[in-house]
């Protein structure tokens, strides 16, 4: 087997075991937080929203620190560092007295986490070029299978070793994927020479070359030179976002058109489709993306998401949104593979872990307020409201995407 794709298949398994055990427990603190005396309604509400908020917030803080760092010091070291950490963190979680505790050792794991940022600039520099959208798109199916089973399997684990023992299990599933990355994944080394990106950047005033910086610094060089990899994070943040201020709220409008008598059972479903859907598309996606152009490919994701999203405004029963939901979900599936791989494609080798480092915190920021700002728009406006403003964004930053399309096809020409 080639090693691109022995690579892509430990990543895949690493990334599906970190998102199993991310939903194993987060769907249940609320229930948790009342066994560290929080028991008023409104208090649990605060402190669920908190746990979960400020574990992106760390993210999109550390996110680019920690792609820099990969840059210099390897991204395979970076993957190996987040599943310790994290693991580390699950178990450390068994052992706290309060509310606090948790809120500290959430934030900690956001801080050390980045993963997916490592795992992508690994693949992304290891995989070859008419591959690159194919395998994106399949490191993102991992992240989302887990998050189809985690909610599932953390409820019998709940019940069976109680939400403490589900911790140590989360931090031992995290840890699987270590020995695996360690012995089985190869990172081919890059030195530290002059790569002909942009001349200013590799050369010195004198027209001597000179080595290539690696770090935050120079990301930041290459994204201010580079509108495309610009278009590319709002295209990310317009996906993150949207998921999440339509999934905070998707709760409350279901009960509102559900006649049911398994409200609970109803809301895992639509959820589980959307999942369903990212798993089937996203490999889809990336490798049509390989084949026809990636910026096709996105703008018809976006476009696609965008109207499906519009579309649930007029839901008025559970079947409808299902159906709405899963081709929303699928659209939106090749928006990250084809993101990422024009990223990869607009930026040397040798500082994609900082660029992708950026984006993971682009992705975080989405992630923190897209349930904050739709929590907003629906009380204000009402939960309906959500749709049509989402879908709004998206198409606004699609049509922002296709004026600048000639610049980014003639980048996709070059690389």
């Amino acid at each position: 087997m080639e090693q691109w794709k022995k690579n892509l298949i430990i990543l895949f398994a690493a990334q599906f075991l970190i998102r199993i055990s991310t939903t194993t427990i987060k769907p249940y603190l609320p229930f948790f937080l009342q066994e560290l005396g929080v028991n008023l309604p409104e208090k649990i509400a605060f402190w669920a929203g908190l746990l979960s908020s400020v574990n992106f917030l760390a993210q999109a803080l550390f996110s680019p620190m920690w792609g820099s760092l990969s840059d210099k010091y390897g991204r395979k070291l970076m993957s190996l560092r987040t599943i310790l950490a994290i693991g580390i963190s699950y178990l450390f979680m068994y052992g706290v007295t309060n509310p606090y505790q948790l809120l500290g050792l959430r934030f900690l794991m956001g801080t050390l986490s980045g993963f997916n940022a490592a795992a992508t600039a690994l693949i992304a520099t290891t995989t070859p070029v008419e591959h690159l959208g194919y395998a994106i798109g399949v490191l993102q199916t991992g992240r989302t299978g887990g998050t189809i089973f985690g909610p599932a399997i953390g409820g019998i684990i709940a019940d069976i070793f109680g939400y403490r023992g589900s911790f140590i299990i989360a931090g031992c599933i995290t840890l699987i994927g270590f020995p695996f990355i360690l012995f089985g994944v190869k990172e081919e080394k890059f030195s530290n020479d002059v790569i002909k990106v942009n001349e200013d950047i590799t050369t010195d005033n004198k027209g001597k070359s000179k080595k290539k910086d690696f770090g935050f610094g120079e990301a930041i060089k290459i994204i201010n030179k580079s509108p495309i990899i610009l278009f590319m994070f709002l295209a990310i943040f317009l996906s993150q976002f949207g998921l999440q201020s339509m999934d905070a709220m998707l709760p409350i409008f279901i009960k509102s058109i559900y006649r049911g008598t398994r409200l609970n059972t109803a809301v895992s479903i639509i959820f589980a489709i959307s999942s369903v859907a990212v798993v089937i598309m996203a490999p889809y996606w990336g490798k049509l993306g390989d084949k026809i152009g990636h910026q096709k490919i996105l703008l018809i994701s976006i476009v696609g998401s965008g109207l499906f999203t519009f579309f649930q405004v007029f839901t008025n029963n559970i079947l409808q949104l299902a159906v709405l939901r899963f081709l929303s979900a699928g659209f939106d599936a090749g928006i990250l593979p084809s993101a990422h791989a024009m990223i990869a494609k607009s930026c040397p080798e040798e500082n994609r872990g900082s660029v992708y480092g950026v984006a993971s915190g682009i992705t975080a920021i989405g992630n923190f307020s897209g349930p904050m700002i739709g929590g907003i728009i629906a009380a204000l406006i009402g939960i309906k409201s959500i749709f049509p403003i989402t879908a709004a964004l998206m198409l606004a930053g699609a049509a922002a995407i296709y004026v600048n399309g000639r610049m980014i096809k003639n980048n996709e020409i070059q690389s």
